[in-house]
């Protein structure tokens, strides 16, 4: 027999190699008895689980500095520390400064630090606090060197840095979200026309207290050292309803401190007076206080003060310190912008009230 031709060969490898291909693509029956198992969907892709960051909060710390003030606001970021007086000498290092440096953050700068006037029970401490914490911007009603002098205080670190920024009356300023405006300072409002200015008070300090409205998304705060009535009548058209209010002279109503109408402009949900165990001063006053809780407001004190009746009567659990002998931390409002709330807590305490912003 002849051999095949190449050519030929060549088709016929190629006839079968299709063949091949064709029967591997057509499907085979199923052997008889054997079970056939359908199909199922794929199962959906479950995207990984991704822990969300908490979400950012505004934390104001009224520090028991016993008698005196003192308020730290650390804004949302808590890259950012304000300081808003510093209580009496001993206090700044005693309670300003470890609240500066704590489980939530470690501040080694102020970003900015306001003193609402010389009283020795809001600025005694701020010597201490700058020895130890650099101040970027340091602040307060002006004339500084006058009553320095005249409330015989010596304050050398103060006295260096005041080179010297006087807050002027349109202060007005955000630092990480948070608005700080400045009211009234040197006894006087931004409100007051040019022929009701009134001169600053040279006797008496506490009608030069600047006074803050502290602003974060619907929430706002108002602080005022020992703002009188001088300033508080001429603001009464001018200040918003706020959330917080640390209350003017430490409760007092002395001078006009805390006027009705001025609390009925205000209208706080929550106040907060800083004062301490002081038998002459008695604070807070009960005019003041009643008229508060009339309007709805929880009263909080830093301090329980046996000498003022009023403070007698506030709720143990609104106290922060039954023993005012030391500094027991503070009452701390954290305001949480996405939740619509702040809570008020005590110290320690565990149960928190909540408050709606803007309630």
């Amino acid at each position: 027999m002849k051999p095949l031709p190449t050519a030929y060969m060549a088709w016929l490898m190629m006839e079968l190699w299709c063949a091949g291909c064709a029967a591997s693509r057509r499907p085979s029956a199923p052997d008889v008895g054997a079970v056939v198992v359908p199909l199922l969907p794929a199962a959906p892709t479950v995207p990984a689980w991704t822990p969300q960051p908490p979400s950012p909060k505004l934390h104001i710390h009224v520090l028991d500095v016993n008698q005196g003030s003192a308020t730290l606001i650390v804004t949302p970021s808590t890259q950012h520390a304000v300081l808003i007086d510093a209580g009496p000498r001993g206090a700044g290092e005693k309670a300003v400064l470890p609240a500066l440096d704590n489980r939530l953050w470690s501040f080694r700068d102020i970003e900015l630090m306001v003193v609402t006037h010389y009283d020795a029970d809001h600025i005694g401490g701020a010597d201490e606090v700058m020895a130890q914490v650099h101040v970027n911007r340091l602040m307060d009603h002006g004339d500084h060197a006058y009553w320095l002098e005249r409330k015989g205080l010596e304050m050398a670190q103060y006295d260096a840095a005041m080179q010297a920024t006087t807050i002027p009356l349109d202060f007005d300023e955000t630092i990480d979200g948070v608005r700080f405006q400045c009211l009234a300072r040197n006894n006087q409002t931004r409100f007051d026309e040019a022929s009701d200015e009134v001169a600053p008070d040279s006797g008496n300090d506490n009608p030069n207290s600047v006074a803050l409205l502290v602003s974060w998304e619907g929430f706002e705060l108002y602080i005022a050292g020992d703002q009188t009535g001088s300033t508080e009548e001429r603001l009464v058209e001018h200040v918003p309803d706020v959330d917080v209010f640390v209350m003017n002279h430490h409760g007092s109503s002395s001078r006009g401190s805390n006027g009705a109408a001025f609390l009925d402009a205000l209208g706080p949900e929550v106040a907060v007076a800083s004062m301490g165990q002081h038998k002459g001063h008695q604070h807070p006053d009960s005019e003041p206080i009643d008229h508060l809780l009339s309007l709805g407001a929880a009263v909080f004190i830093t301090n329980a003060n046996p000498y003022s009746a009023a403070a007698s009567g506030i709720p143990e659990e609104r106290v922060l310190d039954h023993e005012p002998s030391d500094y027991d931390g503070a009452i701390v409002i954290e305001v949480d912008a996405a939740a619509g709330e702040y809570t008020v807590q005590v110290g320690d305490a565990r149960v928190t009230p909540r408050f709606p912003v803007g309630g």
